[in-house]
């Protein structure tokens, strides 16, 4: 068995340019299915955070080709980035057919 140590580099990070790059990489792969990616967030300033803007850049890559992936064919798949108190969420919905609970 294999074992490493993963050592993240936190820097200030803008999340909704990371969800863009995502996106913009998964585009292709929506359109040969016919899947249309939709964007929703509030405001348009940036979403700054501390973190590890490659780690990030996973994390966010594996929710949107997962919900490209499971998406059924000529389906909607909503990326939705805001605020939520000190934190930035990003949601990706197959269909549009759930709502992030907000306290």
């Amino acid at each position: 068995m294999q074992t490493g140590t993963f050592a993240l580099k936190r820097a200030p990070v803008d999340a909704a340019a990371v969800v863009a790059e995502v996106l913009e990489n998964e585009r292709e792969r929506a359109a040969c299915r016919e899947i249309t990616i939709c964007v929703e967030r509030e405001g348009t300033g940036p979403v700054q955070l501390l973190a590890d803007r490659e780690a990030l850049g996973m994390v966010y890559g594996n929710l949107v080709e997962n919900a490209v992936k499971y998406s059924r064919h000529r389906g909607t798949v909503t990326v939705r980035i805001f605020r939520d108190g000190i934190y930035a969420r990003c949601l990706s919905l197959i269909g549009g057919s759930v709502s992030p609970r907000r306290p």
